[in-house]
């Protein structure tokens, strides 16, 4: 789909469905108006479009699976252009090293990816959350049987490590922590002055407060200028779904058809494009867009 314009009249924006064109630029969107230029355009008129979507790997680790052309499948099917993946840090130290390995695994992938660590609570270090800073990762994700184990230890020292510009922290509670348990962290943080994800991180596409939090947008997941130029398309069967301003309803719509960086990648199930195009990514500045 190497068209210079795409223009539909149910474009999924931050206002809600308009009808725009978008102009892709060198694989991004350079920008969007109501004006068509239908001579360059490609119309996208019928479908419901909206970005790629922004998954993390919690319900499916990378880690856990030797079948990994299988994981990218199912996540490709749901329409992500971008993959959150998990790297385990095991002990205190030696995460470096490990880190650097954990890298050069992801290579020759379907679709972009990031790295987000995941570290049980004991193994949080003020060199671990500087280190991860440093190597611009969306979050960290802190594995924990509850609040009250962070309540148990002393929080300064996080504020201090994340300094300014921080990178933030998410808990990975168990499945029965809800969004009322969520609020209660969030407004632990905010007593810490400690920075969190206005939202929790769950087998759902992320939220647009996430994405903005985490400084993966507007570079991913939306259809804002020097964004790469990702997007799905669905038909009117999957209207509800996809009108649904839900984060559950989001995640059971499934495209039929979808583009990375303006190259076509799948039509329904089939996978048309088989160099792999995905790139390692990392982000420019957290909360480069407060979501506020």
């Amino acid at each position: 789909m190497g068209a210079n314009y795409v223009y539909g009249d149910r474009v999924l924006t931050e206002k809600g469905f308009q009808s725009i064109q978008l102009e892709v630029n060198k694989g991004k969107w350079k920008g969007h108006s109501r004006v068509y230029n239908r001579r360059l355009g490609m119309s996208l008129h019928g479908f419901y479009v909206t970005p790629g979507k922004v998954y993390a790997d919690v319900e499916f680790p990378f880690n856990d699976t030797e079948d990994w052309e299988s994981l990218f499948q199912r996540f490709l099917l749901r329409g992500s252009t971008l993959l959150l993946i998990g790297f385990r840090v095991e002990s205190k130290r030696g995460f470096i090293r490990a880190f650097t390995s954990f890298k050069e695994r992801l290579l020759n992938l379907p679709i972009d990816v990031m790295v987000f660590p995941r570290i049980q609570l004991r193994h949080l270090t003020s060199d671990a959350i500087r280190y991860f800073k440093r190597q611009r990762l969306p979050f960290i994700a802190v594995e924990a049987g509850s609040l009250e184990e962070f309540r148990n230890q002393p929080i300064e020292w996080l504020r201090e490590a994340q300094g300014s510009n921080p990178i933030p922290l998410v808990p990975l509670f168990p499945p029965s922590f809800d969004d009322h348990e969520y609020k209660k962290w969030k407004n632990y943080c905010e007593d810490k002055h400690v920075s969190t994800l206005p939202d929790p991180i769950n087998p759902y596409p992320l939220t647009l407060n996430n994405l903005k939090a985490t400084g993966i947008a507007p570079y991913k997941g939306t259809f804002s200028p020097l964004s790469d130029a990702d997007y799905n398309l669905y038909t009117e069967v999957e209207q509800s779904f996809v009108e649904d301003h839900n984060q559950i309803s989001y995640h059971k719509a499934i495209p039929c058809v979808t583009v990375l960086r303006g190259k076509l990648l799948r039509v329904t199930t089939s996978v048309l494009h088989k160099e792999p195009e995905g790139k390692y990514k990392t982000i420019s500045i957290p909360s480069h867009f407060s979501y506020r």
